[in-house]
């Protein structure tokens, strides 16, 4: 495989005009300023090009995982995942750049540890926004309070969205 890495914006690509047949935004798009990526996005793709956004969803449902939320809310007070509930086919749709196409939904399972926790915690910007100083006392709560459960593994909910470039 020729795989090139590039750091850029969303924004602003530094790409060809109707260089590309998918852009995949996983994990991210929440943090893009869909008036300026939209059409960037539509200008890098050829016609017809898809754009794939999507997300993993923890399930609420299970203790373990309503543990972890209510320290992040003890830590970070502030934090919202007010993303999660947007109308992200307006908002895909929103610039006239693209048509949504499918909505899909997947399930997994992802077996958990104590210590995969505390990693997948690291990674998460609004656990990270806790500060250093901070997280340590956190993981320290977290692993305290995880280890009062049996089974630490994860189910999550995939959304996917898929979007059209119009010509």
């Amino acid at each position: 495989l020729n795989l090139q890495f590039v750091g850029c914006r969303a924004e602003e690509l530094p790409f060809r005009a109707a260089a590309f047949d998918l852009i995949i935004a996983a994990q991210s798009f929440h943090w893009f300023q869909p008036h300026a990526a939209l059409p960037e996005f539509s200008r890098v793709l050829k016609p017809a090009g898809l754009l794939a956004v999507f997300w993993n969803t923890r399930d609420p449902a299970l203790k373990h995982v309503r543990a972890f939320e209510d320290l992040v809310q003890r830590f970070n007070p502030g934090h919202q995942c007010a993303y999660r509930r947007k109308d992200w086919d307006e908002i895909l749709s929103s610039t006239g750049d693209f048509s949504v196409e499918d909505y899909m939904e997947f399930r997994f399972t992802a077996p958990m540890t104590i210590e995969d926790w505390i990693g997948l915690v690291r990674s998460i910007s609004y656990v990270r926004a806790i500060g250093n100083d901070q997280m340590p006392a956190f993981e320290s709560a977290l692993r305290q309070e995880l280890e009062r459960f049996e089974s630490l593994d994860i189910d999550y909910t995939t959304e996917c969205w898929l979007a059209r470039r119009k010509s």
